[in-house]
Formats: structure tokens, sequence, C-alpha cells
């Protein structure tokens, strides 16, 4: 379980599915216990089991539907590295300008 704490009293934990790292609000809590998978991925995944429970799609659905779900996980992945990137460069900026000799 990889827990890491940022400025304030936020804590962030990575999600082992999408390897996004976000807020425990967006993680399922099992008396002292933290999910291991995100809201939104155990979401994805009940619906999906659920639809393949029902027999409500052949295999070219089941197959679109695999492929839909990975999409939307690699998307999201590449959306978050790219914001993470940009808050690790402000931050440079901010802390480069906080240094002894620039006060």
């Amino acid at each position: 379980m990889e827990i890491s704490k940022t400025e304030g009293k936020t804590v962030l934990k990575t999600c082992s599915k999408c390897l996004v790292e976000k807020s425990l609000d967006e993680f399922y809590r099992k008396g002292s216990r933290i999910d291991s998978w995100c809201k939104f991925c155990k979401k994805k995944k009940r619906r999906a089991n659920y639809i393949v429970g029902k027999n409500e799609l052949n295999k070219g659905e089941l197959e679109r539907l695999k492929l839909f779900l990975k999409t939307v996980t690699a998307y999201e992945v590449k959306q978050f590295r790219a914001i993470n990137e940009k808050l690790r460069a402000i931050i440079e900026s901010i802390s480069e300008t906080m240094q002894p000799e620039n006060i």
C-alpha cells in the first residue's frame, strides 16, 4: 500500500489498478482498511462483471468493453502524468525562489 503525505493535511494514495495518485476520499474504506483500488476503478470492474454475468454481451461486445476500459484508464494515467509534471515544474520554480541566496 503506497500512501504519501503532501503539503498540509491532504493524504494521497496510489490506486493499484490505474496507478493514479488520489486523495483518500476516492477510496472505499472497510473499517480501518483502505481499498487498494479507487472508487472509479472498482465501479468500472463491478459494472463489467455485472454485464458479463447477465450474459448481455456477445464476444465482440465484451472485447469492445475491455478495450474501452483499458483506453479510459490509459487516458487517465496520461492526463494525470501531464498534470503531475506541470505541478513539479511549478514546485521547483517556487523552491528555487525560496532559497536563502534568492531572498
